[in-house]
């Protein structure tokens, strides 16, 4: 990917094309957390095989090649420290996007939607540069206590390292048009998330400071 690519801006007043799909998606080989059929049990898998269905529920399995790759070693480096973390949902399409949103406003009203779930088009899911984790420690829910887990603490600390951010911080809100979302991680090039995670910044104040600010640390 191009750096333009990686640090590719969607959000409430940014969107993707509603037949727009990225390049190279491929599941990762790390664990998900899949919901079983009883209500709050969950069983834990990880992905051998790769298959053409990115449109419905399946599609959260996928990320782009090169975010497939850092995320397996962000991973790695949690698990050699003791971390242990699992993958939740990733590549989302405009179809299934519309739906999420849609059954948001149903069950929780427009406001909180507004807060939580963005309109289609609008979801840094379609990029395929996002993935939602979680941990045992909450029951792999993408719930804001994770951000008092020592799985959180940690990613805080280290996600930078594999070219990962902490996409919606807490106090950026107004910022970034979303609530804190501690369990949403979004690739953008180690050298951009060293940047944006040490100054404490949100990807929309990088992107439009980048070529006017001196961001040497």
């Amino acid at each position: 990917m191009t750096k333009n690519e990686r640090l590719r801006l969607v959000n409430k007043q940014y969107c993707m094309e509603e037949l727009e799909v990225p390049k190279d998606l491929v599941i990762p080989r790390v664990l998900f957390a899949v919901e079983k059929e009883k209500k709050e049990e969950y069983e834990l898998i990880c992905y051998r095989t790769e298959n053409a269905d990115i449109n419905g529920e399946n599609g959260k399995k996928y990320v782009v090649k090169e975010v497939a790759r850092a995320l397996e070693r962000l991973f790695f480096r949690a698990d050699e420290e003791g971390q242990y973390l699992v993958a939740i949902s990733g590549y989302r399409s405009y179809e299934r996007q519309k739906e999420i949103y849609k059954k948001s406003i149903q069950k929780n009203g427009i406001e909180h939607a507004e807060q939580y779930s963005a309109k289609p088009g609008h979801s840094e899911h379609q990029t395929g540069l996002a993935m939602d984790i979680s941990s045992e420690t909450v029951r792999y829910e993408l719930d804001e206590i994770f951000s008092k887990t020592k799985e959180y603490q940690w990613l805080v600390r280290n996600c930078w390292k594999e070219g990962f951010i902490i996409r919606y911080p807490k106090g950026k809100e107004k910022i970034t048009g979303y609530a804190f979302e501690p369990w949403h991680i979004r690739y953008v090039g180690r050298e951009e998330a060293e940047i944006i995670m040490r100054c404490n910044i949100t990807l929309e104040e990088f992107v439009r400071r980048k070529n006017r600010a001196d961001f040497t640390i």
